[in-house]
Order: C-alpha cells, then sequence, then structure tokens
C-alpha cells in the first residue's frame, strides 16, 4: 500500500496559445503507489506539466522505456513545476510522449549520486552509494570489457564515465536529464558524479575581518522609553535637610540575532581568526558589545564540519538584564520631591558588516581541495583572491539585529510644603528648581 498521496497534473498545449501556459486539454491523475497509465489522447501532448513531488515519467504504458535497448528507462522529475513545449521537450528529456509514471523510489529522491553495474544476464552486480570522488571498476571488470557486457543502472543523476582510470579525460556523460533504470555502457575504466553533490563537499570559513558599515546609527527613531517604577513621593516637613533612599529596577527582555548573507551557507564550519571580533562603532552600545562575545563563541560552537551545507548560518543571544537606579535623595527642609525614572531601549537595530575570510575545502571522505576547486563553489560570494594553492579569501555581509537597553533616567520635580513653612517661619528656602535629574544636587 502507498502512503504517497503525491498528483500529477499534465497540461496539452492549446491550439490558440502557443507558450506554454498550463492552458487548454488537461489530464489529472494521481499515483498510488504503482505505475499509472496516462490515458490517449493526453499521451501526445506535452505542452507543460505540473507534479507535486517526485515522480518517474516513462514514454510508454506501464513504466516502460523504448523497448529496444531501454526497458524501464525513465526520467526523474523532481521540481514543483515543469514548464516543456512539444517542440523542446523531447531534446531535453529525451522522450517523444508521456504515457505512464510513478512515484520515486527512495534512491531516486535522495540528493547522493548512487549507481549500479550490472552483467548480461541482469543478475546483481556491481553497487555503488553516495559517490563522491572518482571511482575505478575493479580490476577484473576494466581488464574483462571485451567478455563482461555490463549495464548501467541509474537513479536520476547524471554520471560521466572515463575510458582513463584517474577521470582526467574526456567523460562520456550519461543520466543528465534525470534517467532513470537500466542503459548500456562501453568498456569504462572509471567514473564520477557529472556535478559534484553538495553534501560531498566541506567548506570551512576562518574570519578575518568583520568591519561594521554604519559609522553612526540614529536611534532616535528606533528607541522606546520603559518606566522602571511607579512616582515615588519623598516629604520633609521638619526644619533639617533628609537624606533618604531611592531604589527601583526593572528586567529588560534583550535580543540579538547574527546573520550571514545566504549565500554564506554553503559553509560548513566557521571559526574566527586571532583578535577577529564582532564590533560596533558606536561606544554607548554596551549592551550589544557584551552580547556580540556570546555570539562569536556560539557561531564557531554551532557550526562545525559536520554542519548542514543549506542552512542559513546565524546565531541568536536571548536575555534578561536588570536595569536599576539607586540613588540617595537629599531633601531640604520643608520640600516635597516626587521622583520617578524610565529607561531607553533600543528596538530593532541594524548594523551590516562586511565580512573577509579564508576558505578551505575537503571533498569526502578526506581529499584536501585545491583553490581552483573551491571557487567553483564560490557561488554569490565575492572572489579576493587566492592565499595558496588550497585556501581562497572571499567576501560576504553580514548583519546583526538588536534590541536592548541603552541608559537609566530619574527626574524629580520639587514644590514647598506650605503648611511647614508656617511651623518654621525661621526657614527662608525655595525649592531648587521644578524639575531636575541625576546629575543633579537632590541625588547622589
Amino acid at each position: 500500500m502507498s502512503v504517497h498521496f503525491d498528483s500529477f497534473l499534465f497540461y496539452c498545449e492549446s491550439t490558440v496559445f502557443e507558450e506554454p501556459d498550463f492552458k487548454g486539454y488537461m489530464y489529472e491523475g494521481s499515483t498510488n503507489g504503482g505505475c499509472t497509465d496516462v490515458p490517449d489522447p493526453s499521451r501526445n501532448c506535452i505542452g507543460s506539466m505540473k507534479t507535486t513531488d517526485c515522480i518517474v515519467i516513462y514514454e510508454y504504458t506501464q513504466c516502460h522505456g523504448r523497448s529496444d535497448k531501454h526497458n524501464g528507462y525513465g526520467i526523474v522529475i523532481t521540481s514543483d513545476e515543469h514548464n516543456f513545449t512539444s517542440r523542446n521537450f523531447e531534446r531535453l528529456h529525451r522522450l517523444s510522449k508521456i504515457a505512464s509514471f510513478r512515484d520515486c523510489t527512495q534512491l531516486e529522491k535522495d540528493s547522493q549520486v548512487h549507481l549500479d553495474f550490472y552483467d548480461g544476464h541482469f543478475l546483481p552486480f556491481l553497487t555503488y552509494r553516495n559517490v563522491c570522488t572518482c571511482t575505478l571498476l575493479p580490476n577484473a571488470i576494466r581488464h574483462s570489457a571485451d567478455t563482461v557486457t555490463l549495464n548501467l543502472l541509474l537513479y536520476g543523476k547524471c554520471v560521466n564515465l572515463h575510458y582513463e582510470d584517474n577521470c582526467n579525460d574526456k567523460p562520456f556523460q550519461i543520466g543528465k536529464y534525470g534517467e532513470t533504470g537500466n542503459v548500456d555502457t562501453g568498456s569504462y575504466q572509471s567514473f564520477k558524479p557529472c556535478k559534484l553533490p553538495q553534501h560531498c563537499v566541506i567548506m570551512n570559513a576562518v574570519l578575518t575581518q568583520l568591519e561594521p558599515l554604519n559609522d553612526i546609527i540614529n536611534l532616535q527613531n528606533l528607541t522606546n522609553t520603559v518606566t522602571i517604577g511607579a512616582t515615588e513621593t519623598f516629604r520633609n516637613n521638619g526644619g533639617g535637610t533628609l537624606e533618604e533612599d531611592y531604589s527601583v529596577e526593572k528586567d529588560i527582555e534583550e535580543n540579538f540575532q547574527f546573520g550571514f548573507a545566504k549565500e554564506f551557507s554553503q559553509m560548513n564550519s566557521i571559526s574566527f581568526d586571532v583578535g577577529v571580533k564582532i564590533g560596533v562603532k558606536s561606544s554607548f552600545m554596551g549592551g550589544l558589545v557584551s552580547a556580540s562575545a556570546e555570539i562569536q563563541e556560539g557561531l564557531s560552537t554551532k557550526y562545525q564540519s559536520t554542519s548542514s551545507s543549506t542552512e542559513t548560518k546565524e546565531y541568536g543571544v536571548k536575555r534578561t538584564t536588570k536595569f536599576k537606579v539607586d540613588k540617595k535623595v537629599i531633601i531640604p527642609p520643608c520640600t516635597e520631591y516626587k521622583v520617578g525614572s524610565t529607561v531607553q531601549v533600543a528596538k530593532d537595530v541594524e548594523i551590516d558588516y562586511r565580512v573577509e575570510y579564508k576558505i578551505t575545502g575537503f571533498i569526502q571522505p578526506n581529499i584536501k581541495m585545491k583553490s581552483t576547486e573551491i571557487r567553483a563553489y564560490l557561488g554569490g560570494m565575492k572572489y579576493i583572491k587566492d592565499v595558496d594553492e588550497f585556501t581562497v579569501l572571499a567576501e560576504t555581509t553580514a548583519l546583526m539585529k538588536a534590541t536592548f537597553g541603552l541608559e537609566t533616567f530619574a527626574d524629580a520635580k520639587g514644590a514647598i510644603i506650605a503648611p511647614c513653612l508656617k511651623v518654621n517661619k525661621q526657614l527662608m528656602y525655595k525649592p531648587r528648581g521644578t524639575l531636575m535629574h541625576l546629575n543633579n544636587s537632590f541625588m547622589n
């Protein structure tokens, strides 16, 4: 019983519309764990097609390929949408029509390169899984090519077949259209993937420079004022000066997220050269500076050589920071102070970075990549230069996004206590002001 619920939609090209825009007669079918035949006349309509998951399409019914040499020969379709016209479909996928389809097997769905060799009697012969490098056929096979007929069983991945045993000669390429099934081979000596699968490559990045690009960050529109505590009232009804303790605190949730550009995802491991730090140019961002050290350590720990080469490389820190105001309030005679305090919180501050890093690489299991090979995997990263035969210097970008507390403020409003003055007529006192801050003399 099949557990798949994949569907296959096949659209004939309209006689009115020359472009394959998914219009016209439509056939829709679903896989059921076995082979599904496409009814006539839909088989000869190859205008455009869609599929929700991996399927294998065949030129003939009952999931058969060409009857002369390619029985069982099909094409693996893994994309969510294929947009083909009847004029280019056969050239691209070597099929003149689609007569049947089935679910992909796990080997066909797998991103790894797998293949098998069979002898002329179609008996199991040689099995290769997760091929990453140039692989030699056994001596007995290579030296008896005239007496042993080999068929190659593909699983939808392209393979280069070589007449020489080091894969350095011009290859015969097979499977480049996603073929799956058995095909004839000649007297080849070695083989390797047409394109090295990403999982076969281990790329290591050593960050040599992290330069913040924001010289001045304007926090005016990014700052919120948060009250630390309720306003407290201090009264002095006597003739002498009083001293009171003022102490309030508040927990602020801070969040720091540091991430590299998408193309940097190809890196498996991340480390930092000696002296390289995630810094900022603004000295008032003390909280951000302290979090940067934790982020840097987290990146180095999280991303090792076994890390995925497709996930976005990022690390975040969430923490609760206590902001506190702890002062002495000096209250003159016959005076009342109302004291309040706040903390300024910067929200969603963004800092851009220019990143330079050295790249070294290995092809599994442990073949050191040359700089020329590394450059082929740079993708959207900017190449700077070759450091040596096995190291490349490249450049990318990164972004820090942070919400954090900045600093605390305390305000006091003073007023004369009139009844107190009547009792203490000898006091000739005037309040020091109606608005006072931390640096005023009413606090120490």
